[in-house]
């Protein structure tokens, strides 16, 4: 059975929602009466958030009977199951990360994937039992669930409207 994991559209959208509000931004700075500087940083933070938001479209983890597959943003990365060596989980606060340890390196999948604890059982289910650690089956018993990522992105769409209409109502 394959499983495919994306990011949270719930975090995607406002995310999606910033890079707008900072475009019409730029764009009210560029053509209206907006200073250099404004100009600048408008632009550094659409670029920083058009690569965020790349980066969460293109982000995906593919569980087929063979093994994984982890793509990212211009790159990817296929597992077998054999070359798993260890799964581990470390979790810091609500942000939960599944460690990967394989005969070449380390992969790192965080709880902002949809149904992140269907994932991790996706892995458990293919991964020899002596290779699990104990704190990978405690988070599928008990699932974190994480919403601060979430809220903070709907709290910089809220700042930005802000911050539209201080620039374009006043």
């Amino acid at each position: 059975m394959n499983g495919v994991y994306k990011i949270k559209k719930a975090l995607v959208i406002p995310l999606v929602l910033n890079a707008a509000l900072v475009s019409v931004l730029l764009l009210f700075s560029l053509f209206g009466k907006g200073s250099t500087v404004e100009t600048f940083f408008l632009t550094l933070l659409l670029v920083l958030l058009v690569l965020v938001v790349l980066e969460c479209f293109f982000r995906e983890v593919t569980i087929t009977p063979e093994g994984m597959v982890i793509k990212k943003l211009l790159r990817s990365k296929t597992l077998g199951w054999g070359d798993i060596t260890d799964v581990g989980a470390m979790v810091l606060r609500k942000k939960v990360y599944l460690v990967l340890t394989t005969t070449k390196g380390f992969h790192i999948i965080s709880n902002v994937y949809d149904h992140f604890t269907s994932l991790v059982q996706g892995v458990v289910r293919h991964v020899d039992a002596e290779r699990i650690e104990d704190q990978v089956n405690a988070l599928i018993e008990n699932p974190v669930r994480k919403m601060a990522d979430v809220i903070s992105a709907w709290v910089g769409v809220v700042v930005l409207l802000g911050v539209f209409y201080v620039k374009n109502v006043l």
